[in-house]
């Protein structure tokens, strides 16, 4: 049991078995999803009174980028392009609430993930000792 307090830092990779996307998925997704689902939640009509990197056509500007980068992971290319550190944590941002919407825990996990649900073994793990007093 941890009785410290503890931060886990985990890879995009680490929450696949509940409906996440890895790394690589959230690459893919940016890349082809973004425009479309940045779209949908920016203000219209206002693109002139608004900073050019956060509106509809720094979007397009910032997924091409990223898509021409072949950079394999969204941190590094904003590591790498500060000036789109802005509307790139958007983009992650907005991917990782669409995986929030659809994922899974415990029993509604995907069958063939059910054996690498780490997050039942911790907390298992983390609380053994409460469960035996």
């Amino acid at each position: 049991m941890i009785d410290t307090d503890t931060v886990f830092i985990l890879g995009a990779g680490a929450s696949v078995p509940y409906g996440y996307q890895t790394g690589a998925e959230l690459r893919a997704e940016i890349c082809s999803e973004f425009q479309g689902k940045y779209d949908q939640i920016s203000p219209k009509g206002i693109s002139g009174h608004i900073n050019f990197a956060l509106s509809s056509e720094g979007a397009i500007k910032f997924a091409q980028a990223f898509k021409k980068s072949s950079t394999p992971s969204i941190d590094l290319f904003l590591a790498r392009n500060p000036e789109y550190s802005e509307i790139g944590k958007i983009a992650i941002v907005l991917s990782i609430l669409d995986a929030e919407r659809k994922s899974e825990f415990r029993e509604d996990i995907d069958i063939k993930f059910q054996k690498q649900d780490w997050y039942s073994y911790l907390y298992r793990r983390m609380t053994k000792k409460a469960y035996q007093s």
